[in-house]
């Protein structure tokens, strides 16, 4: 990525590749390089609201590779499939096994309900015409055409 200030000082940058040759130019979703526009332009979308947050917040958390063992039920001594030694193999119950798919079904529960909560607020604030309202140019036409 390179930066360059024009006269008027304003920054612009431009993706390069690895050779300093320009990477589809001409192409805006890949010239823009404003972090608060989505994915195109690199960045993380803005989370505005509680369940956003918490959503991403449990998707990071997802992501740790870390599990903790509660119990062991059964141990093994097996030998090794390609070393050949014999190596100590445990069963047990991981805390992991049942806390992300949990984590999973908050994160689904969490952007439903706001995209229900951005629904009902978007209906309050504008309410839709579906075509078949009071100021519907179907139905004015037939009235128009009754009287």
């Amino acid at each position: 990525m390179t930066s360059t200030i024009s006269s008027t000082g304003t920054t612009s940058t431009a993706r390069t590749g690895t050779r300093g040759e320009p990477v589809n130019p001409g192409n805006p979703a890949v010239e823009n390089t404003d972090a608060s526009v989505g994915t195109a332009g690199g960045g993380v979308e803005k989370a505005d609201t509680i369940a956003l947050k918490f959503s991403t917040v449990c998707a990071y958390l997802i992501a740790i590779p870390w599990d903790l063992t509660t119990g062991t039920f059964k141990v093994n001594n097996q030998n090794a499939w390609l070393s050949g030694r014999t190596l100590e193999v445990a069963f047990g119950f991981n805390f992991g096994s049942v806390l992300r798919p949990g984590v999973l079904l908050l994160i689904l529960w969490a952007i439903c309900i706001d995209s229900i909560i951005r629904i009902v607020r978007a209906h309050r604030e504008n309410r839709p015409m579906i075509g078949l309202g009071v100021s519907s140019p179907i139905l004015s036409r037939q009235r128009r055409a009754v009287a």
